[in-house]
């Protein structure tokens, strides 16, 4: 068995997809330990200022808590429950902070199609304008994601990048 470790940053409690992924990891010849990174919620308060997600906060705790550990792959979750920090502007702050700067990232979704599709929709209509979506466009290529998959499919996913 190969030893992996993966890192998830949801802002729900994620335990019943790393057993999958633990299982399937085992049918691939991984064994894989999964840690959870869970901000966001408004029971873990540690990460909030005025319930809203605190980034400083964030970075700060991640540093204390998970940094010792070298991951071989992170999952973000776009929705974070939080208006201005989504699983892409953390990505964007970590990067800027000099965190998981060269681990492989994914970022899952139950809504990825939504957000494009309100983005576009917004230019479309004119509520956006052209810089602001090419702005948009040019982090999700600078933040340097391996894939974008569905909520439904990330813990598969998961397992395809780690192998």
């Amino acid at each position: 068995m190969i030893d992996k470790r993966c890192l998830i940053i949801d802002n729900e409690e994620q335990g019943s997809s790393i057993e999958t992924i633990i299982r399937l990891g085992q049918a691939n010849g991984l064994n894989i330990i999964c840690d959870e990174f869970n901000i966001g919620m408004s029971s873990k308060d540690e990460f909030l200022t005025d319930n809203k997600i605190d980034i400083n906060k964030v970075i700060e705790l991640y540093k204390r808590t998970h940094k010792r550990f070298m991951y071989h792959l992170v999952a973000f979750d776009w929705d974070l429950n939080d208006e201005e920090v989504n699983g892409v502007e953390l990505i964007r702050k970590f990067q800027e902070n000099k965190i998981l700067v060269n681990t492989p990232k994914i970022l899952y979704s139950g809504l990825l199609r939504n957000e494009i599709s309100s983005r576009l929709d917004g230019f479309k209509r004119g509520r956006i304008n052209k810089d602001i979506l090419q702005n948009w466009i040019n982090t999700l290529i600078k933040v340097d994601i391996k894939n974008f998959v569905d909520r439904t499919l990330y813990e598969q996913e998961i397992i395809n990048q780690l192998l």
